[in-house]
């Protein structure tokens, strides 16, 4: 997949053509062979492959397996008779000039007929044609890449005899036998001779026909009869047997019955249903039921209450119209009927005081004493007229908390505003139907804006040319939120880098705001009312965005036009402190002629060769670089598995990133 394009070449391993032996062969139906694939001249070895072996007509041959003749650390290979998709990397072949053989492929002949098996691109990636590296993770020009041709000759000219599927039939029933699915390859015509290898005595109506049939004969008990057929093609013959089961035909009425629920409990209705009773002579005529409990009943359906628990043999007694009869039981286990949903609370969590304007955070424990599933609504309230929980203006929030029986969970209601409260004692807590939590809670008054100081946010960085560095605008000791801001950002150097976006804290209003940056990019100036932020502590108010430009340093300074409070009161700024940043860029890996690049801009530079793609050489190179230099002095750009170390786990970690690995 090209990913980026960057001017310049990657270090490349030499032309060479890839072979495909042997050229030509010739096959029989089912025989299998095996093809090899190599580089014609390689200087250097195969250390990292991406293509595809396929057949060019599976009718004819098919692809059984592919074998990697490399010691490879890793590899992927993937598809189906028709081709396989091959990727490996970090490899070492056992000869490193000469001819190369890296693939080893097992083809397998199935019909008459001539296919190739060619070598092509892999179709998987966006990259176009065939990739093959050298063990340092150069790239080879291929010139000519061969191909295989495969005749399959010869087919199978023997008959093959088929009886048909099993079959289970009663006695007296008419039965067909069948080998019209008998077949022979040369298109002769076939002859059949049919035989019993039992000993019921059965006649069959033409023992030389395709489908001769029978009439299954009475039996006792389940009998399986067993029959040959010989078919013939007038030079050679084949033989197949199928099985017909004879089942006796009963005439005795049979009781069935079921009822639901399968469990039921105390007090619950019960519906039992026999309709599944049958009698082949004729019909039911009387369905009597016994419950176990002294209590009966008749008819095919019927419903009945089970008063205690318990397990209760019911009997179901059935009488035909001839007066046979038969019976039936089953265990009816009755339980005891659960306790509803109980959620009750406990553990209550609540700050013991607040300032006006804060908010708070309450959270309690909920269990489910009772033995069912429930979803129920738990709400935090607040008894803000000092008259009780019991009107609904007294719920602040709520939820919908699902338990199963026994189950506890914690309920956090987060982000409680204080804002509207007098100041005063106020009792609150986290109520369900069943139970309640409470406690007291003191609001104080807010207190005025007071002195404070102004940071950027980190003191000191540095960043790779084209990459980006966020500072944060932080008021170091709010007292009553930041309500308003006017300020300005400014680079002393903006020719070392650029000041490219900037984010307001606090959400202001689309209306309520306004942002101006430096054509030269040296600055930014924002202004913003009607912010809402925490109430107390250190507070980002704008988070702004340097992009590196060129190698180099600059100071950054933060003015400070105008800060207030939620309240509208000025903040005394005392102190306005800068930061600064530092410019660098990344030097190539290894003995690559272009720096490594951040094909998708994620700070991770996965081009590491350089050549302004990122596919399964970079892989190898990355390999055959860990000890450089420049991947030792920049080890963030090339953590890939973000661990804080660059290693062979980190080979790995960019080989299953190559795209649809």
């Amino acid at each position: 997949m090209v990913l980026g394009t960057v001017s310049g070449v990657a270090v490349a391993a030499g032309t060479t053509d890839i072979a495909v032996s042997p050229a030509e062969s010739t096959l029989a139906p089912g025989e299998t062979t095996e093809v090899t694939v190599a580089l014609s001249s390689a200087d250097g070895g195969v250390g990292s492959v991406d293509l595809r072996v396929e057949t060019s007509d599976a009718s004819v041959v098919t692809i059984k397996d592919v074998t990697v003749e490399a010691d490879a650390a890793f590899q992927n290979v993937r598809g189906d008779q028709t081709g396989q998709n091959i990727n490996f990397a970090a490899a070492s072949t056992q000869n490193d000039t000469g001819e190369v053989v890296f693939l080893t492929v097992t083809v397998e002949a199935v019909a008459e007929g001539t296919a190739n098996i060619d070598v092509v691109g892999n179709p998987e990636d966006a990259v176009n044609g065939v990739a093959v590296g050298d063990e340092a993770g150069g790239s080879y020009t291929i010139d000519n890449i061969g191909s295989a041709a495969l005749t399959v000759e010869g087919a199978n000219e023997q008959p093959t005899a088929d009886a048909g599927a099993d079959q289970t039939v009663d006695e007296g029933d008419e039965v067909t036998l069948d080998a019209s699915g008998s077949s022979d390859p040369d298109g002769d015509s076939l002859s059949y001779v049919w035989s019993e290898t039992t000993s019921s005595g059965v006649t069959l109506d033409d023992d030389t026909s395709a489908t001769p049939s029978f009439t299954a004969p009475d039996v006792e008990s389940e009998t399986t009869l067993n029959f040959e057929v010989e078919v013939s093609d007038g030079s050679a013959t084949d033989v197949d047997s199928v099985n017909v089961t004879v089942q006796p035909v009963n005439e005795e009425p049979a009781a069935s019955f079921s009822f639901n629920p399968d469990s039921p409990e105390v007090s619950e209705q019960v519906s039992f249903n026999a309709s599944d009773s049958n009698d082949p002579d004729g019909s039911i005529a009387s369905y009597e039921w016994d419950f176990g409990d002294g209590d009966t009943a008749q008819g095919e359906t019927t419903t009945h209450t089970f008063d205690s628990a318990g397990d209760f043999e019911v009997t179901l007694n059935v009488t035909d119209d001839d007066g046979a009869t038969a019976q039936t039981t089953q265990t009816v286990s009755v339980s005891e009927a659960p306790d509803p949903a109980n959620f009750q609370v406990s553990n209550l969590n609540a700050p013991d005081s607040a300032t006006q304007g804060d908010n708070i955070t309450v959270s309690a424990d909920v269990t489910n004493d009772g033995d069912e599933e429930a979803t129920k609504t738990v709400q935090f309230r607040l008894d803000v007229d000092d008259d009780g929980f019991d009107n609904d203006d007294d719920v602040v929030l709520s939820q919908e908390v699902e338990l199963d029986p026994e189950q506890s969970t914690t309920v956090e209601f987060t982000d409680i505003d204080t804002s509207g409260l007098d100041a005063g004692d106020y009792t609150h807590g986290v109520v369900t139907d069943d139970d309640s939590a409470t406690a007291t809670i003191s609001i104080n008054e807010e207190p005025t804006a007071s002195e404070t100081s102004v940071s950027l946010s980190p003191e000191s960085s540095e960043v790779v040319v084209d990459r980006n560095e966020t500072y944060d605008v932080v008021v170091d000791n709010a007292d009553g939120g930041v309500g308003a801001y006017e300020l300005t950002v400014s680079l002393d150097n903006s020719s070392v880098a650029s000041v490219t976006d900037v984010e307001l804290g606090g959400g202001p209003d689309a209306k309520t705001q306004n942002v101006t940056f430096a054509d030269d990019g040296s600055s930014v100036t924002v202004s913003a009312a009607l912010v809402n932020t925490s109430d107390t502590g250190s507070v980002t108010i704008a988070s702004v965005t340097v992009e590196g430009v060129a190698e180099g340093s600059s100071d950054l300074s933060v003015d400070v036009q105008a800060l207030g409070n939620e309240n509208g009161d000025s903040y005394t700024v005392t102190d306005e402190n800068g930061a600064s940043i530092s410019v660098v860029e990344i030097p190539p890996v290894g003995d690559f002629q272009n720096s490594p690049t951040d094909p998708d801009d994620d700070g991770l530079y996965e081009d590491v060769n350089g050549d302004g793609q990122f596919d399964i050489v970079d892989v190898q190179a990355l390999f055959a670089n860990l000890d450089d230099e420049t991947i030792e002095n920049y080890p963030d750009a090339f953590d890939f598995n973000g661990d804080g170390t660059v290693d062979v786990v980190d080979v790995q970690k960019l080989f299953t990133e190559v795209p649809d690995q």
